[in-house]
């Protein structure tokens, strides 16, 4: 142990837990001396692997080891029992204020707190807000599991947290809406609707103006019938699950767009995407693809990633984007209707794809891979890496053992 490399020990080291890297506190003082050599191994904690509630003997010894400057924190809701009088609300003008009694203790990892990940195991939505010191004023990126948030909760936190970038959460409006608003420093924003509540983006786009990466998913509530983006800097967009049946985007400036599990949606447009690299149309049963997949072609050239699948998707839909898409770099067009080594032939002039997965084309054959392959894998100037054909039973052993040999891993 003692001729260990120290460097090698080190960067061991920060890939363990809290709990394992006090647990090597334990084998030798080399370890130890190593292992507290540097506060930048505690300054990110993973609190979720914990068997046993934090002591308050616990917290004072991970904040010594991080120098009293605790970055990041995931943990779970602490279970708390309390009356109402255990804890004050001040709401105002002032940033609001949140004392809980029953976990004093844990006040020191949240006073310098950027990250904070909070997963929720109990039925009590609200106690978050009453941990002490919560929310930071230093918060930059929040991110909560199982709790739903209403409207005035995420003000008050907004208000607390002046430099919040990052908010995930999930959202209740039953109450009733605060006065507006405006919280500029939010860039990236990930809702879940509460389910069987009606859509109502106005509040998002107006609370936060400046939104540039947005993620959106319902938990089956009533059909929408229309939703429109109107973030003119948008450059993320992701939509899981949302009913709604027409979808326009203001912003030209999208990199990523996902669409999957729109069931009701039958059309969707806005100006038009010159900078997009990473595209997914996912499961959208009811779009007019001859008349809303035209403009696809329009940027072609710019993709790095595709997805694109649906039941009414066809090979000849998608055939004029994979002739221009000469950046692609990762595709998948699992179950699309129609596919045959033909549509692999749009692919053997792209040197840069790395990853193609073709699950349940049933329509290509094993000559049909071995000829891609051929085109793109290393040994003839491609990247190609990985193919994914599962589902189809014409793909031979021998073609499985001919592609690992040249550096391509087929899986079937």
């Amino acid at each position: 142990m003692a001729t260990f490399p120290t460097e090698i020990l080190f960067m061991v080291f920060s890939y363990l837990s809290p709990r394992d890297l006090v647990r090597c506190h334990r084998v030798s003082r080399h370890w130890r001396a190593t292992a507290l050599s540097d506060s930048l191994l505690y300054r990110i904690l993973d609190l979720t692997t914990a068997r046993k509630p934090l002591t308050i003997e616990n917290v004072k010894a991970l904040v010594r080891y991080a120098g009293g400057d605790i970055k990041g924190l995931k943990m779970f809701v602490p279970t708390s029992t309390f009356s109402s009088g255990c804890f004050q609300m001040h709401l105002g003008r002032d940033p609001p204020q949140y004392k809980n009694h029953q976990n004093m203790h844990l006040e020191p990892l949240f006073r310098n707190l950027e990250d904070f990940e909070i997963v929720n195991t109990s039925r009590y939505d609200e106690s978050i807000f009453l941990l002490p010191s919560f929310p930071a004023n230093t918060l930059r990126r929040f991110v909560v599991h199982g709790i739903d948030l209403n409207a005035q909760q995420i003000v008050d936190l907004c208000h607390a947290a002046p430099h919040l970038e990052e908010l995930s959460c999930g959202v209740d409006f039953a109450r009733e809406m605060p006065p507006m608003v405006h919280f500029p420093s939010v860039k990236n924003l990930q809702i879940r609707l509460k389910g069987g509540m009606t859509l109502d983006c106005t509040m998002f786009w107006d609370f936060f103006p400046n939104v540039e990466e947005f993620t959106f998913s319902q938990a089956t509530p009533p059909s929408e019938p229309s939703l429109e983006m109107k973030w003119s800097q948008l450059k993320k967009l992701t939509l899981r699950n949302v009913h709604t049946s027409i979808f326009l985007i203001r912003s030209n400036e999208l990199t990523t767009l996902e669409l999957s599990d729109l069931p009701n949606l039958i059309a969707f447009g806005g100006t038009a995407q010159l900078n997009l690299q990473h595209l997914c149309l996912l499961n959208l049963r009811n779009l007019r693809v001859d008349k809303y997949l035209a403009p696809l072609y329009n940027f072609a050239s710019t993709l790095e990633s595709l997805t694109f699948s649906s039941p009414q998707f066809e090979a000849r839909h998608i055939e004029p984007v994979l002739a221009d898409a000469i950046h692609l770099q990762s595709l998948n067009i699992n179950n699309l209707r129609y596919t045959s080594d033909a549509t692999l032939q749009f692919l053997h002039n792209n040197k840069n794809l790395q990853h193609l997965s073709v699950d349940h084309c049933t329509g290509i054959t094993g000559h049909g891979i071995i000829k891609l392959i051929e085109k793109l894998c290393r040994k003839k100037g491609g990247k190609l890496t990985t193919i994914s054909i599962r589902g189809n039973e014409s793909i031979r052993r021998q073609t499985i053992d001919w592609a690992r040999a040249v550096g391509v891993k087929v899986s079937i």
